[in-house]
Order: structure tokens, then sequence, then C-alpha cells
């Protein structure tokens, strides 16, 4: 019987939160899609307001805000400044997060201990970059629409009498006050566009705080074994 030999065997061990944080990030890339294309940013009774397109509904209260031509159907965004910029930050939030779930899950696949790390450390920059474009996207947009509505409602004069519609009982001149008619004044509440923004944010706040805590962590394990000369030869004589 020969002496016997030492091999390494490599032994692969997923990391419980690097897998959470991976499937956080993969759950925020699905809402932020939903979030881009939907018309849902804002709502009002018979109309809804997303980054590139608004909707108007059959029977929609006039007048319509922000003087928009009373058309029902779905049509292209308000040209506002910062409508357009939440957008632009909302696209490069939603690239970075893809890019930095993309470079996750390498790491998650990833045998060879320097590349795993390198796409961890890599991923985490790339969240973060897509953490503070969402966050600037969730703020300026509500800010920005608040004081967009005020100025409107000072400004307007939507009847046409002379009157702002802030000083105005009766904004579309039907003959009643506006207290009196059926709804009142419009409502606007946040939709789903909004919401899945936020949601994201979270996630993908907890992700990052998941893949820094966990970063240091071993993946990867060598394990000496012995192998007997003629153990060996039989496995050779096998394959």
């Amino acid at each position: 019987m020969g002496a016997p030999q030492v091999t390494i065997e490599t032994i692969t061990v997923t990391r419980p939160l690097k897998v959470i944080a991976f499937t956080c990030c993969f759950i925020t890339v699905i809402l932020m899609v939903a979030a881009t294309s939907t018309a849902d940013w804002m709502i009002a009774e018979g109309w809804r307001e997303g980054l590139f397109m608004q909707c108007i509904n059959v029977g929609a209260p006039t007048p319509l805000p922000f003087d928009m031509a009373e058309e029902v159907g779905c049509g292209k965004a308000r040209g506002a400044s910062y409508l357009r910029g939440a957008a632009a930050l909302v696209i490069i939030g939603l690239i970075f997060d893809f890019f930095g779930t993309f470079l996750t899950g390498l790491g998650l696949r990833s045998t060879d201990p320097n590349k795993k790390y390198k796409y961890y450390r890599v991923a985490i920059y790339a969240l973060i970059l897509s953490l503070i474009a969402l966050l600037l996207a969730a703020i300026i947009y509500p800010v920005q629409f608040s004081k967009d509505l005020a100025n409107d409602s000072a400004d307007a004069d939507d009847d046409g009498d002379g009157v702002p519609d802030d000083e105005d009982e009766d904004d579309d001149n039907d003959g009643i006050d506006d207290d009196d008619e059926a709804g009142g004044a419009r409502t606007y509440t946040f939709g789903f566009g909004y919401g899945a923004t936020w949601g994201s944010i979270i996630l993908i706040f907890a992700s990052v705080v998941l893949l820094i805590c966990d970063r240091e962590s071993e993946e990867i394990f060598y394990k000496e074994r012995q192998v007997e000369e003629e153990e060996e030869e039989e496995e050779n004589g096998e394959a």
C-alpha cells in the first residue's frame, strides 16, 4: 500500500444573507419596471398621471388641472421640468438597480474568491447609486407637484370670468358653488407607481445593508482529504 496523498477539496457555501439581498434586488427591478411604465404616480377623480403618460377618464370632472386639454384617453405626460427630472432619475436608478442585481447574482454563482468579492463590492456601489437616484425622485416629485398645483390654483381662471380660481367659488361657471358640487374639490392621492418606488427604496437599502454586513464572510472553504494510492487508482480506473 502506497503512502497516502493529500488532496484539497473546494467547498462553496451560499450565504443566506446574500441570497436574501439578491431576492430583494430582483423584486425591486420588477417593481421599478412597473412603476416606470405605469400612469399611476398621482391619482385624482377621473385623472391620473405618471412619469411618461397621463390618462383622462370618461366623465372626468372639469376643469382639469394644469390647463390640460379635455381629451379622453392616455397621452404624453406634461412637459413640466420636474417630471422630466424625476423620470430621468428613475431611469438611472433602474439601470443601476439592474446592474447591482446582476452583479450580486454573479457573485453568488462564482467559485473564484477574488471575482466573488469584486462582484459584491461593485454591486454595493451600484445599489447605493440606485438608492440615491430613486430617493431624489421620490422627494422631488411630490414637493414640486404640490408647488405646481398651488401655482395652478392661484393663477388659473378656468371659467374665464376674470376671477382667479383660488378666489372663485364657482370655478367651472355652472351656477353651483364648488363646495356644494358632488365630490367637492378634487383630491389627489399617490398611486401604485409612487408607492412602488418607495417600496424599492426600502428593499434596496435593506439589500445594501445585508451585503455590507455579510461582505467579508467566507463562502469558499478548502478541506484537506487523504487518499490512499490504491483508492486513487480505483477512482482513476472507474473514470
